[in-house]
């Protein structure tokens, strides 16, 4: 059985880790669109400096690069991560203070 820490831990980086397939989906989506009303030929994706997706054919073809969209997971997962205990040290730090 997981221990509270190691439960929470492992929720921080599924959260991160969604939050940047949530954000990759709606980049490819929104620029999918982009391409569509401009009429581009073709068009780069980029997240944080990193190409993520490329679109082709005036938007029938896309070729993905996936090391860059999991790299952008990692971040979001070590974001998500850093910033949750944080707080949470922050918060026992303050009760401890007042015990």
């Amino acid at each position: 059985m997981l221990k509270k820490r190691e439960t929470r831990l492992a929720l921080e980086i599924f959260t991160g880790i969604a939050l940047g397939v949530a954000c990759n989906y709606l980049a490819i989506a929104s620029s999918y669109r982009l391409v569509a009303n401009h009429h581009l030929c073709s068009y780069t994706v980029k997240m944080m400096g990193c190409p993520i997706f490329r679109i082709t054919d005036y938007g029938d073809k896309g070729v993905p690069n996936m090391a860059n969209m999991m790299f952008i997971g990692i971040v979001f997962a070590t974001l998500s991560t850093m910033i949750v205990e944080v707080i949470i040290h922050y918060r026992t730090k303050k009760e401890r203070r007042h015990d």
